[in-house]
């Protein structure tokens, strides 16, 4: 679970999202990801612009900040080491630290979740991991509690990764019947990612490879929504 970066994504007409994967295949294919880090940094300017902002994305550059990056990276070793050296934060004393006014992030979970941080659910197979993350997504959509924990009431997204559709619909029905929850207070934070045997065929046969271009990918494209739609939950499944 997590919750600015460019993403491959946009919104259809209907206010529903959905991720724009084939142009990202061919910036994959140009960005020669066999290549050497130190190798690529020194061949940079013989790569095409869709290469140089796929690279961007994959550090995780902010989305306002790519067209400076590339512009460093063009310039040469020195011109990127000062872009580094003007964006890294100043060493602080412990002293400087105590006294500074540092906001604290709004509770997911409360007592043990805040927005951006990260949490893992593990557990060994069939026992019950899929259904703990549905009744969350749930419980934070609706603002109910959790296992005994409080929740803040936020929008989820739940990317689908181990479910088929109908399966996915039974159980958070099944869970909504449950609880005794009415679906309306449910279905307007919660949103549903189906991603099941999507991915793979976005692979080529034999390049597995790319496998970890894809999901950087897709990991950009669910932080530029998460950004964009304001979700205050990201739930994958499996992690």
């Amino acid at each position: 679970m997590t919750n600015d970066t460019t993403g491959a994504a946009a919104s259809t007409s209907d206010g529903k999202t959905k991720a724009q994967l084939v142009p990202l295949w061919q910036m994959i294919e140009d960005a020669k990801p066999d290549t050497k880090v130190l190798d690529w940094f020194h061949k940079w300017k013989d790569y095409p612009g869709s290469a140089k902002a796929l690279i961007a994305i994959q550090m995780r550059i902010k989305r306002h900040e790519v067209e400076a990056f590339i512009q460093a990276m063009d310039k040469g070793i020195d011109s990127m080491k000062r872009y580094l050296n003007e964006r890294l934060p100043d060493i602080t004393s412990l002293g400087e630290i105590l006294d500074a006014d540092i906001g604290v992030e709004p509770e997911v979970i409360e007592g043990v979740l805040r927005r951006g941080c990260k949490a893992v659910l593990g557990g060994p197979s069939k026992s019950h991991k899929t259904w703990a993350l549905l009744n969350l997504a749930a419980s934070i959509a609706s603002g109910r509690q959790w296992i005994g924990f409080g929740t803040v009431k936020g929008r989820v997204l739940y990317v689908n990764l181990e479910l088929q559709d109908y399966d996915m619909k039974k159980r958070i029905q099944d869970i909504i019947k449950a609880r005794g929850l009415k679906e309306v207070d449910v279905s307007e934070n919660l949103h549903v990612w189906n991603l099941r045997r999507k991915l793979s065929s976005l692979i080529p046969a034999g390049r597995i490879e790319y496998a970890s271009k894809i999901v950087d990918g897709i990991v950009a494209a669910i932080e530029e929504q998460a950004k964009r739609i304001g979700y205050s939950t990201i739930i994958t499944d499996p992690t």
